[in-house]
């Protein structure tokens, strides 16, 4: 099977779980990946706002949740101050339209939910910013995955990083995981 043949089944298959999940108004744990130990829940953003690079944003909700900050689940972007850091936020916000769908599962270190973007129409915002080379796939999170978020998330970058889209068009782009440790030194990033 050809690459665009294998990605149009795995859209196929997401689109058919996304429908299945809507229809029945649940997540069963085991979607969030084999090491998962919290509630899940979902709500739509009426409005999104407060884009502070590119894997995080604020959720208005109308619903009972109200508004929170959204960590993204499965992509890591680049901190604020590094190379493409404007470009991926500006890529979320085009992306993260209002009625984009958050299915949360934890609270991070920072209090931020993180949780799986949907748009409206059911597209996973996650892998439209890593095939866009807008984002890394946060591999450290893998345990949280399903099996074919993982391989397509990791095969959208491979394909990302071969055709020098997005961030991967800089010769070496420094992971934001790497500028994370350099800051906490007190040192800068690139």
């Amino acid at each position: 099977m050809d690459t665009k043949a294998w990605m149009d089944v795995l859209v196929m298959r997401w689109h058919l779980a996304l429908l299945f999940i809507f229809a029945f108004g649940w997540v069963s744990p085991s979607a969030f990946g084999s090491d998962y130990k919290h509630e899940i829940w979902t709500t739509t953003c009426d409005q999104t706002k407060g884009f502070h690079d590119g894997d995080t944003l604020t959720c208005v909700s109308n619903s009972e949740r109200g508004t929170f900050v959204v960590r993204f689940a499965g992509l890591d972007a680049p901190e604020t101050g590094q190379a493409h850091w404007r470009v991926a936020r500006d890529k979320l916000r085009e992306i993260a339209a209002p009625g984009t769908v958050a299915e949360c599962y934890k609270t991070d270190q920072y209090g931020r939910q993180v949780c799986r973007l949907r748009s409206p129409r059911g597209n996973d915002l996650a892998e439209t910013m890593i095939r866009e080379g807008m984002a890394w796939h946060a591999v450290r999170f893998v345990s949280e995955q399903t099996p074919d978020e993982r391989a397509l998330y990791a095969h959208l970058e491979g394909e990302a990083r071969a055709t020098q889209r997005g961030l991967w068009a800089h010769p070496d782009p420094m992971p934001p995981s790497e500028c994370r440790q350099l800051r906490k030194k007190h040192q800068k990033c690139r």
